[in-house]
């Protein structure tokens, strides 16, 4: 039976039964369309966003007490992640829309669940390749470019990353040496942890945040580094 689990929340445990099959949405570039003059066509041009999509799930409620019924809603909140039974390998970053009044659903013991999408599905175990300073093969078999996350701990000044021959820069003071350095591509922020909060270091760092293409990637890490991994985030149209 189907079924999906959205902030840790499964709908088997709230008891919410799946009526129609769970697909995953796709995803696409957005298109303009732009008329240019003596042309009896519009140039159609491939924007660099990709739109969000939309995914709704039909429900039956099983137990349609009110304290049954405030469990279910209290789960179905907000943003997180959403994971389908249809493909329990991959997860997307989802928004719960909101739903009927809760005299609504508890009358026709129905509930339609609208999730608001955003590119891309993401590997549920992403592949996590360490670095030396030797070029190092890390393969992204997803089916668009991924946006990596690399960590390393530093022992000197300056620690440079190489991904496909391009740089990227992190310049440390001695106080930040020694410690986990995080550089998070898809939010181009580059931090360490203290106190439980993150500590940016985004001025201390030079070049473009590195990007894996799909297929096979090369990279390697300056030696002044005693360990470093690169988590290859896949992810899927």
């Amino acid at each position: 039976m189907s079924k999906f689990i959205f902030n840790g929340k499964s709908s088997d445990e709230v008891g919410l039964m799946i009526t129609q099959p769970l697909i995953r949405p796709s995803w696409a570039r957005e298109i303009n369309e732009i008329s240019a003059p003596g042309r009896t066509s519009k140039i159609m041009q491939f924007s660099k966003t990709y739109a969000n999509a939309s995914l709704s799930v039909h429900t039956v409620i099983r137990d349609t007490s009110l304290e049954n019924v405030r469990k279910i809603y209290a789960a179905l909140n907000g943003y997180g992640q959403l994971q389908l039974s249809s493909s329990a390998e991959e997860f997307v970053y989802a928004y719960a829309e909101p739903l009927v009044p809760e005299a609504v659903a508890m009358h026709t013991a129905e509930l339609l669940i609208n999730f608001r999408c955003m590119p891309f599905a993401y590997a549920v175990e992403p592949t996590d390749v360490q670095l030396t300073a030797q070029l190092t093969l890390v393969p992204n078999v997803g089916t668009v470019f991924s946006a990596p996350e690399i960590s390393f701990m530093a022992t000197g000044e300056t620690v440079t990353i190489t991904v496909n021959g391009e740089e990227f820069i992190v310049a440390l003071t001695s106080a930040e040496q020694n410690k986990e350095i995080i550089i998070d591509c898809e939010a181009e922020v580059t931090y360490y942890v203290e106190n439980g909060q993150k500590v940016s270091i985004n001025a201390q760092t030079k070049n473009d945040y590195p990007l894996l293409h799909t297929g096979n990637n090369y990279a390697s890490i300056s030696s002044n580094a005693s360990w470093a991994y690169i988590n290859v985030r896949e992810r899927w149209y």
